[in-house]
């Protein structure tokens, strides 16, 4: 079984994946679509001091809490920022990175730095003490368009935007894809899309001229699907996807449920295994 942690853009939440999480789903992936910390069912959640830091202990958590193993992290729009920091510390957990459009970042610059000017400008025009208020833009604008729901989006600490990346060069990055789905129409992606060339990142095209992105979420679904790394049988348990503790299996697999079940009972009695 494939895992994949998708990680929303900045003003939204793990809501925005709704159509391709479910799409993956059904190809038989295990799929995560974690909330940062002041977005979307998170906003009642204040974030104090740094705002990436927060968001990169919130996917940190949520690898460790729920045991991920050998996942694919999708990074949709600013949380490219976040990408080859989490993909790095949580090694061998995440073990392919994909930017679907997302920030390819540079050490020392800030999204605010690499951004095309059009959405830089927007940013700052949409800032009030601190907070930028949400605007339509490039994916977000597309989510916002197919969801119908823009009282969904919530502002977002400014700070996120102005703070420098400090993670791993790009050539210590982990195996990095840039799947590209954006349009002429968004200078975002086409500046990322150029940054991901030079660097010499691998890219992976789908044509999207005149759809809505989500309204393609099968063929981002089967894409993604596509880039998942192949995991060794040897790596995989008896039961699942990953090794299994023997007291586990014999817990957990059918063929052994009956005999547990009757060691039990014996020591229940005072009496031998069987």
């Amino acid at each position: 079984m494939n895992t994949f942690i998708l990680l929303h853009d900045a003003f939204q939440g793990g809501w925005a994946w709704q159509s391709i999480a479910r799409s993956l789903r059904s190809l038989g992936c295990l799929v995560y679509t974690p909330t940062f910390s002041g977005c979307g069912e998170r906003s009642h959640i204040p974030v104090t001091d740094s705002p990436i830091h927060t968001y990169l202990a919130d996917i940190e958590n949520l690898v460790s809490y729920e045991a991920v193993t050998d996942a694919v992290l999708v990074c949709s729009g600013f949380a490219g920022m976040l990408g080859p920091v989490l993909a790095t510390r949580l090694q061998p957990a995440v073990r392919r990175l994909v930017f679907l459009d997302a920030a390819v970042p540079q050490p020392g610059k800030s999204y605010l730095d690499i951004a095309p000017e059009p959405i830089a400008s927007l940013l700052r025009s949409n800032s009030r003490d601190g907070v930028a208020e949400p605007f339509m833009a490039g994916l977000p604008r597309t989510l916002e368009q197919e969801h119908g729901s823009r009282r969904k989006l919530c502002d977002f600490p400014l700070q996120a935007f102005t703070e420098s990346y400090t993670g791993p060069e790009p050539d210590a990055w982990p195996e990095s894809v840039f799947l590209h789905c954006g349009g002429d129409w968004d200078p975002f992606a086409r500046t990322m899309l150029g940054r991901a060339e030079r660097l010499g990142l691998d890219v992976v095209e789908i044509d999207m001229r005149g759809v809505p992105v989500m309204a393609r979420s099968q063929d981002i679904a089967r894409e993604l699907k596509a880039l998942a790394p192949k995991i060794p049988d040897r790596q995989r348990g008896a039961c699942g996807n990953v090794p299994m503790p023997e007291e586990m299996r014999l817990l957990y697999c059918p063929r052994h449920r009956k005999r547990a079940a009757m060691n039990t009972a014996a020591q229940g009695l005072g009496g031998a295994h069987c």
